[in-house]
């Protein structure tokens, strides 16, 4: 009887699994529409239910009941769409914020954006609209509130935007002075940025990828752009205007604890090249009046660095 119900117990677990692999295979979410708490609740309860019903019925060895309850919990957790970040363009409701000029009552000098998301991804991009100085698009995987707040201190424009599992696109003035803090927990990082105007930018994931495309072709300011994961790889590309007098100063440093550190250069320097850690420096480094700096980490993922002048 006990290898009977054990081959039982294994077979559903099975069953719930390939269930649930169809379900995210399929973009097909039953339980999307109920709460974040909702579904966290369910994804606690049922497993419970399964493990008190099944530990009175006396059923030996245990494991097999532990198996079944988590795939119990997985199965509700996919079947509610919070898994469904991995599905690249997968939305059940798409919102879109915008702070235009005529929103604000005074004129504009700076932006400070600050962005997060527990899961999802995450994409910052500048943008040369005249008229519209931030705009964030949230790409809701389930049914939740995004928050996207915003206010004037003097001629700084301070904005936030947050989600718990919503993916975000965003899209800041480049034609001001800006800057941005973005993170997420469990997703990757995509910035495309002109950096002419840039004050300081922050992209941080604890499990994901980051990507990053800058350009300048001048400097208003003296810069710094960080990019930091713990288990991601870090991809860095990096273009700078030819050299000019006065130059524009470009330093990037990279350090990863266990990955490697791959670079591509052309009119930059290599500084020092150790393991786990690389310093480049733009020709013409020492006498520019504007210098950007780009600082990249990463735990145990590798880093691969583009820096041209061009």
């Amino acid at each position: 009887m006990t290898r009977d119900a054990r081959t039982a117990l294994l077979v559903l677990c099975g069953l719930l699994l390939v269930i649930a692999g169809l379900f995210q295979l399929l973009a097909f979410f039953p339980l999307s529409g109920l709460g974040l708490s909702t579904v966290l609740a369910l994804a606690i309860v049922v497993p419970g239910i399964v493990l008190v019903a099944l530990g009175l019925v006396r059923i030996r060895p245990t494991w097999p009941i532990i198996l079944l309850a988590l795939c119990s919990a997985l199965l509700i957790i996919v079947s509610a769409g919070l898994m469904a970040f991995l599905i690249p363009g997968y939305y059940v409701r798409l919102e879109e914020k915008k702070i235009s000029i005529t929103d604000v009552p005074a004129p504009i000098e700076e932006i400070c954006l600050s962005a997060s998301t527990d899961i999802g991804a995450l994409s910052l991009s500048t943008m040369e609209n005249k008229t519209l100085l931030v705009s964030v698009r949230f790409r809701m995987t389930v049914e939740e509130e995004p928050v996207f707040t915003y206010k004037l201190r003097g001629t700084r424009l301070i904005v936030m935007a947050s989600s718990k599992l919503s993916s975000m696109e965003i899209w800041i003035a480049g034609w001001v002075n800006w800057s941005a803090h973005v993170s997420t927990g469990l997703g990757g990082v995509e910035a495309e940025v002109n950096a002419t105007n840039l004050v300081s930018l922050s992209l941080r994931t604890s499990l994901g990828a980051i990507s990053l495309n800058v350009e300048a072709a001048y400097l208003t300011n003296n810069c710094t752009i960080s990019a930091s994961t713990s288990l991601g790889s870090v991809e860095a590309d990096v273009r700078i205007s030819p050299l000019a007098v006065p130059p524009v100063g470009c330093e990037v440093e990279a350090k990863t604890s266990l990955g490697s550190i791959d670079h591509e250069v052309e009119g930059f320097e290599v500084i020092s090249k150790e393991r786990g850690h690389l310093l480049l420096r733009s020709e013409g480094f020492e006498s520019a009046t504007r210098v950007l700096r780009i600082e990249m980490s990463t735990s145990l993922g590798s880093i691969d660095v583009v820096a041209k002048r061009a």
